[in-house]
Protein backbone atom coordinates (compact mmCIF):
# COMPACT_ATOMS: atom_id res chain seq x y z
CA UNK A 1 0.00 0.00 0.00
CA UNK A 2 1.34 3.42 -0.93
CA UNK A 3 0.56 6.21 1.49
CA UNK A 4 0.57 9.77 0.22
CA UNK A 5 1.23 12.83 2.28
CA UNK A 6 -1.59 15.31 2.74
CA UNK A 7 0.25 17.56 0.29
CA UNK A 8 0.27 14.84 -2.39
CA UNK A 9 -3.41 14.10 -1.76
CA UNK A 10 -4.24 17.79 -2.12
CA UNK A 11 -2.33 18.00 -5.39
CA UNK A 12 -4.26 14.97 -6.65
CA UNK A 13 -7.56 16.54 -5.53
CA UNK A 14 -8.13 13.89 -2.83
CA UNK A 15 -7.49 15.91 0.29
CA UNK A 16 -6.71 19.24 1.85
CA UNK A 17 -3.50 20.60 3.26
CA UNK A 18 -0.05 21.75 2.35
CA UNK A 19 3.35 22.15 3.90
CA UNK A 20 2.99 24.57 6.75
CA UNK A 21 -0.76 24.95 7.34
CA UNK A 22 -2.51 22.21 9.26
CA UNK A 23 -5.01 19.99 7.46
CA UNK A 24 -8.70 20.81 7.64
CA UNK A 25 -9.32 18.40 10.54
CA UNK A 26 -6.76 20.07 12.83
CA UNK A 27 -7.76 23.32 14.49
CA UNK A 28 -5.29 26.19 14.00
CA UNK A 29 -5.38 26.84 17.74
CA UNK A 30 -3.99 23.37 18.41
CA UNK A 31 -0.69 24.39 16.83
CA UNK A 32 -0.52 27.94 18.16
CA UNK A 33 2.14 26.97 20.72
CA UNK A 34 4.28 25.15 18.18
CA UNK A 35 7.62 26.95 17.74
CA UNK A 36 8.05 25.70 14.18
CA UNK A 37 6.11 25.30 10.96
CA UNK A 38 5.65 21.71 9.74
CA UNK A 39 7.35 20.93 6.43
CA UNK A 40 5.43 17.66 6.02
CA UNK A 41 2.02 16.56 7.20
CA UNK A 42 0.77 12.98 7.25
CA UNK A 43 -2.82 12.03 7.95
CA UNK A 44 -3.58 8.56 9.21
CA UNK A 45 -6.59 6.83 10.67
CA UNK A 46 -5.39 7.36 14.24
CA UNK A 47 -3.53 10.67 14.06
CA UNK A 48 -2.18 13.60 12.10
CA UNK A 49 1.61 13.68 12.18
CA UNK A 50 3.42 16.95 11.59
CA UNK A 51 7.14 16.79 10.74
CA UNK A 52 9.75 19.55 10.81
CA UNK A 53 12.35 18.24 8.36
CA UNK A 54 14.67 21.15 9.17
CA UNK A 55 15.00 20.01 12.78
CA UNK A 56 15.07 16.28 11.98
CA UNK A 57 18.58 14.83 11.81
CA UNK A 58 17.35 11.49 10.45
CA UNK A 59 18.37 9.32 13.40
CA UNK A 60 15.46 6.91 12.88
CA UNK A 61 14.43 6.71 16.53
CA UNK A 62 10.82 7.49 15.55
CA UNK A 63 10.85 4.50 13.20
CA UNK A 64 12.37 2.17 15.80
CA UNK A 65 9.91 3.05 18.60
CA UNK A 66 6.72 2.81 16.51
CA UNK A 67 4.88 -0.29 17.81
CA UNK A 68 2.94 -0.75 14.56
CA UNK A 69 5.77 -0.01 12.08
CA UNK A 70 3.83 2.94 10.72
CA UNK A 71 6.86 5.15 10.08
CA UNK A 72 9.82 4.72 7.79
CA UNK A 73 12.64 6.88 6.46
CA UNK A 74 12.77 8.32 2.95
CA UNK A 75 15.92 8.65 0.82
CA UNK A 76 16.93 11.73 2.83
CA UNK A 77 16.47 9.91 6.17
CA UNK A 78 13.36 11.93 7.02
CA UNK A 79 10.22 10.29 8.49
CA UNK A 80 7.47 9.14 6.15
CA UNK A 81 4.19 7.40 6.84
CA UNK A 82 4.27 3.84 5.51
CA UNK A 83 1.06 2.36 6.90
CA UNK A 84 -1.53 5.00 7.80
CA UNK A 85 -4.21 2.49 8.72
CA UNK A 86 -2.29 1.15 11.72
CA UNK A 87 -1.25 4.36 13.47
CA UNK A 88 -2.67 4.29 17.00
CA UNK A 89 -1.66 7.83 17.96
CA UNK A 90 0.46 6.48 20.85
CA UNK A 91 2.83 9.49 20.65
CA UNK A 92 6.00 7.41 21.05
CA UNK A 93 7.52 8.97 17.94
CA UNK A 94 6.84 12.49 19.21
CA UNK A 95 7.88 11.93 22.81
CA UNK A 96 11.15 10.15 22.00
CA UNK A 97 12.31 12.36 19.13
CA UNK A 98 15.53 13.99 20.35
CA UNK A 99 15.08 16.84 17.87
CA UNK A 100 11.44 17.67 18.78
CA UNK A 101 10.75 17.36 15.04
CA UNK A 102 7.43 15.47 15.31
CA UNK A 103 4.01 16.51 16.56
CA UNK A 104 1.07 14.10 16.75
CA UNK A 105 -2.54 15.29 16.92
CA UNK A 106 -5.35 12.81 17.43
CA UNK A 107 -8.52 13.77 15.54
CA UNK A 108 -10.57 11.06 17.23
CA UNK A 109 -10.23 13.03 20.47
CA UNK A 110 -11.33 16.25 18.81
CA UNK A 111 -7.71 17.20 18.16
CA UNK A 112 -7.02 17.36 21.90
CA UNK A 113 -3.36 17.00 22.75
CA UNK A 114 -2.61 14.13 25.11
CA UNK A 115 0.96 15.25 25.77
CA UNK A 116 2.51 18.68 26.07
CA UNK A 117 5.02 19.82 23.47
CA UNK A 118 8.22 20.57 25.30
CA UNK A 119 10.70 22.72 23.32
Amino acid sequence: MTTKTVEEQAAAGKGKGAAGPAPESADEGQLADLPWTPTRTFKSGGAIIFVNEVWCKGCGICVEVCPKNVLGLDGRDKPVLLDADHCTGCLRCELLCPDFALLVVEPRRGGERTAAFMP
